[in-house]
């Protein structure tokens, strides 16, 4: 991807002076990242991509909750919702619903 898309680097600016979270956050460059209706959607193309999304998904919830950005996360992979969190909540929800292939 040649450029990163605005979201994305708002976040990654929102953490540019605390480079761990910074170096954690650039799998978020490999995820396609838009809003809509106050729900920010991370489309991820491998499962592993999306594991590595959950795990830091407070470092993403942070400017989201400080900016007023983003009332939810959702988690996507090949089109099926992997996981969403409430911004300012500590609730994961996992949709066991959906199938993935390794």
């Amino acid at each position: 991807m040649k450029g990163k898309n605005q979201l994305t680097r708002l976040i990654w600016d929102f953490w540019r002076e605390e480079t761990e979270e910074l170096k954690q956050l650039k799998v978020l460059g490999e995820c396609k990242v838009s809003r809509w209706w106050w729900v920010l959607h991370i489309h991820c193309l491998e499962i592993e991509t999306a594991q590595k999304i959950v795990a830091i998904e407070s470092l993403i919830e942070e400017p989201l909750r400080e900016l007023r950005l983003a009332n939810q996360i959702k988690i996507w992979v090949d089109r099926n919702l992997f996981a969403a969190f409430k911004v300012n909540s500590e609730q994961l929800d996992r949709f066991k619903g959906a199938t993935f292939k390794n």
